[in-house]
Formats: structure tokens, C-alpha cells, sequence
């Protein structure tokens, strides 16, 4: 499986101990699934639905109306055949309750436990989705979550080549973002003189720009999805070099309550705009596309 976020920063320590942010504004990247519950994320975003999606006897179900109109699909239900029919643009399905067989588009598609009523909702099988609307859907056990994309394969192949050229750089910045809070830690802790940290600050900031630089010159393919993923990455590292420099300042000379102030709300701002990036993201972590 490739691993497309392997080289992100880590969001704790944007904050340093200049600006203490309230980590609690901060939602986690995918939360815990409860008991047989299970979270439900189409491309990037949660799924909200009455009807959570569970897992059944080692089968993954999930609520079809929610899901199929996520993906852009028109939802009739007949109550006296019990049959739902979902359409989006050429594509015509008919299930039936209680039959593992569906109807796509003509073809019939087998289906690996029949479709069920669960409190008034059509549950099917997770896999029906990516057979019936050309969606890819992935698994994580860690989180209980299922991860539904309908970014084509190839989208996801280029994304990943050029992330393959840009990861040592992603990591090397990452580094970089870290040493800038080493060297934080150690002016706050009396380890290193003002002096020393001015220098040091320096030194490492111009290497955090030299490294966004060089991941600036990497040609990104003219896929939207690997074109928004990089500007997204850039406009990210941009901002945590512009945070870095910010408390630098606000450490390094007297500049009162409001540079704090805006360091703190820079760092808050930043720190969400990560947790947005990683929703978007990361899900497609659980796809694995050959060429």
C-alpha cells in the first residue's frame, strides 16, 4: 500500500510553548468507531447519516440511500415490491430487500449477504458500492472506518508518483519544522543564549525556504487531484514557515501582547487548516492502484 502522508508534520508541535492553543478546537483526523459501529468517509468527508453503518457478521453494511446519493445517485423506493432503484446519469441499479441479487444497468451482480431493513434503512454490502457506482472503497480496522472514492484510479497513481518525488523533501521540511521547536525549547529552557537562538532561527528558517523552494520546482502533473493536493502541501508549508518566523520574532525581541497574540491565533488557524488537509487526504492512504 502506498503511503501518500508519510512525511506530514505533526500538529503538536505547531503550537510551542509561546502559543498555547486549545487543543480541543482541534478534531482528530478519523475517530474510533464504537462497538459494531462504523465510520463512514466519502471522498474525505464524513458521511452523516440516522443510520450508522455496521458491521454484521463479519460483513461491513452500510446505509444505501446516504451513501449512493454522496456519490451523486437518485434514490426511488417502491414499498410494494420493496425495491429501491438508484440512477446517475447512465447508470440504472434495482435492488430488491432480503435478495442477494441486484440489477445493474441490465447485469445482474451478486451480491455477498442480501440487502437488509435496519430501522427503515436498505443496508448493503460495502463492496456493492464500488460494483455498482465505479467508486473505490477502502478499509481501515484501526479506526473502523470505510473510505469511499470516486477519484478515478489513475488520478490516485499520479498523485502518487508525484508524491514519490517530493516525500524526502516533505520529510526533510518536516525535520526542519521540528528542529525549529528544538530550538525553541532550548532558548525557553536557558540552554542556548538569545544570541544563539537568533542564529540558529535564522539558519533554520532559510532551510525550511531553500526545501519549500525545491518542492516548489517539482512538476505536478496536470491531474486536479495531484495539482490540488500540491498546492494544498505548499500553501500548508508556507504557513507553518510563516508561524516559525512569527515566534521567532515574538521571542527574539520585545514586541508585546499582540505579536503573541497573533502567533497564537496564526498557530490555531494553521492547526486546523492541517486537520482539514488530513481529512481531505488521507483516506486515500487505503487505496492501493497498480498502473
Amino acid at each position: 500500500m502506498k503511503k501518500f502522508l508519510s512525511a506530514l508534520i505533526v500538529t503538536g508541535m505547531l503550537a510551542g510553548s509561546m502559543a498555547s492553543v486549545a487543543s480541543a478546537e482541534v478534531q482528530p483526523m478519523y475517530t474510533q468507531g464504537k462497538n459494531s459501529k462504523v465510520n463512514v468517509y466519502v471522498n474525505g468527508a464524513t458521511l452523516k447519516v440516522d443510520q450508522p453503518a455496521i458491521v454484521k457478521n463479519g460483513r461491513t453494511l452500510v446505509p444505501l440511500r446516504a451513501i449512493f446519493e454522496a456519490l451523486g445517485a437518485e434514490i426511488l423506493w417502491d414499498e410494494k415490491t420493496q425495491t429501491v432503484t438508484a440512477k446517475r446519469e447512465n447508470t440504472v441499479i434495482k435492488l430488491q430487500l432480503k435478495s442477494k441479487n441486484a440489477v445493474v444497468n441490465g447485469k445482474t451482480v451478486t451480491l455477498d449477504v442480501p440487502a437488509e431493513s435496519i430501522n427503515y434503512r436498505t443496508m448493503v454490502p460495502v463492496r456493492f458500492v464500488s460494483e455498482a457506482l465505479d467508486a473505490h472503497v477502502g478499509w481501515d480496522a484501526g479506526t473502523v472506518s470505510v473510505f469511499v472514492s470516486q477519484y478515478p484510479a489513475m488520478s490516485i497513481v499520479e498523485l502518487g508518483e508525484y508524491v514519490s518525488l517530493i516525500e524526502e523533501k516533505l520529510t526533510a521540511l518536516s525535520d526542519a519544522a521540528v528542529e525549529s521547536d528544538t530550538i525553541l525549547n532550548n532558548y525557553l529552557n536557558k540552554k542556548i543564549t538569545l544570541e544563539q537562538f537568533r542564529s540558529q532561527h535564522k539558519a533554520n528558517l532559510k532551510e525550511m525556504a531553500a526545501l519549500t523552494a525545491e518542492i516548489k520546482a517539482v512538476k505536478v502533473p496536470d491531474d486536479q487531484l495531484a495539482q490540488r493536493y500540491a498546492n494544498q502541501t505548499i500553501t500548508l508549508f508556507e504557513n507553518l514557515y510563516s508561524v516559525c518566523e512569527l515566534r521567532g520574532i515574538v521571542l527574539g525581541e520585545t514586541t508585546g501582547v499582540t505579536r503573541v497574540q497573533e502567533l497564537t491565533d496564526d498557530s490555531k488557524q494553521l492547526m486546523l487548516a492541517q486537520t482539514a488537509y488530513e481529512n481531505e487526504f488521507a483516506f486515500l492512504e487505503e487505496f492501493n492502484f497498480e498502473q
